[in-house]
């Protein structure tokens, strides 16, 4: 079956709605990201089914994408204001998690 082709090996293109959609699946998924070996993991699972990307992004690219989404908000030290919220394209819900929980 060499024809077969992973899904790891597209990248899906993520829409502000999928991202908006993630950032509370993740938010809502905070306790099962305890540190614990392989809990990760299967949260990632459960944030993806649960904004039905489970078929299309890998908890490998979706915790790549969390990372790169805190990445950007950390390196923004003001607080959220209307301007900001409509350059992040409303993302101070993620400003907010990566603020409470990192």
């Amino acid at each position: 079956m060499a024809d077969q082709v992973e899904k790891s090996d597209f990248v899906y293109k993520w829409t502000s709605d999928d991202t908006a959609r993630f950032i509370q699946a993740r938010g809502e998924a905070d306790r099962l990201f305890t540190g614990q070996r392989n809990s990760a993991m299967d949260g990632w699972k459960q944030v993806l089914r649960s904004v039905g990307l489970e078929e299309k992004v890998t908890p490998q690219q979706a915790r790549k994408k969390w990372d790169n989404l805190k990445k950007k908000i950390q390196g923004n030290e003001k607080p959220p204001n209307r301007n900001r919220d409509r350059c992040w394209g409303g993302h101070s819900s993620l400003m907010a998690m990566v603020l409470c929980h990192g």
